[in-house]
């Protein structure tokens, strides 16, 4: 199949692959969030070595959200070209 123009499984439905990764990039960027709250609400209290824990799944969630973003920027390229003038 080509990851382009075809389309990917789902569970039962099929999902565009650029649809697909975008929507990686906004669950990224919840998680990303959700998780710089959490590291915030436990420097407020005071919980430091419990903050410089919560920090350590941002490293992952940083690399997903670049590689997704990459991703979606190839795909976008491979199936709808360059723009013009965008050298």
């Amino acid at each position: 199949m080509d990851d382009v123009k075809g389309t990917v499984m789902t569970g039962r439905l099929r999902e565009d692959p650029i649809e697909m990764e975008r929507r990686h990039i906004r669950m990224g960027n919840a998680w990303i969030a959700r998780q710089e709250e959490t590291v915030v609400k436990l420097d407020l209290m005071g919980a430091d070595e419990l903050a410089l824990d919560a920090r350590k799944p941002l490293v992952p969630f940083y690399a997903f959200l670049a590689f997704a973003r990459e991703r979606l920027i190839y795909l976008e390229r491979k199936r709808f070209g360059n723009a013009p003038g965008s050298n």
